[in-house]
């Protein structure tokens, strides 16, 4: 209050906070409150993506699924941030982690994009999965079983 005082200042921003948060909550306000009072690097937020997601790494490659992948909206409103910083940290993430493939992998290039577009349709059929009926999800596990079969029997 001093300072305001000393600086002339009519009204001083203040955040009311109810006593009774519950963990989530709690977890909510600090990472917004950090967010708010300080500028973050790069690498500080993406800690803070990686602190907020759960299996962070793996979701990451899941570009166009809401429900498997991440949620570009929902981490900037858990974060405050402004979506378009967070997109932008997605897809450097996202580029550094297919350099850091492409350069530690004995996988070359084009098998490379056949295992992402395998991933990417497992996740899908994963989605599918988890929304359709049970006659679905029966034939879902059916063609997994055939493909993870048929790769058994392939040797090189």
């Amino acid at each position: 209050m001093l300072v305001a005082k000393q600086l002339n200042l009519a009204t001083v921003p203040v955040q009311y906070i109810e006593n009774n948060l519950n963990v989530e909550q709690q977890k909510q306000f600090l990472v917004k409150d950090n967010v708010l009072r300080r500028h973050l690097t790069p690498t500080e937020r993406k800690n803070l993506y990686r602190f907020l997601v759960t299996d962070f790494d793996d979701k990451l490659e899941l570009i166009n699924s809401k429900s498997l992948g991440i949620d570009q909206k929902k981490l900037a409103d858990e974060t405050g941030l402004n979506p378009k910083t967070v997109g932008y940290d997605l897809a450097m993430m996202r580029r550094d982690a297919a350099k850091k493939r492409n350069t530690d992998s004995e996988i070359d290039l084009p098998d490379e994009k056949a295992i992402y577009a395998y991933k990417k349709a497992c996740a899908h059929m994963l989605n599918i999965a988890i929304l359709g009926s049970m006659v679905t999800l029966q034939k879902l596990r059916e063609i997994h079983e055939t493909t993870a079969k048929r790769l058994e029997g392939i040797s090189h």
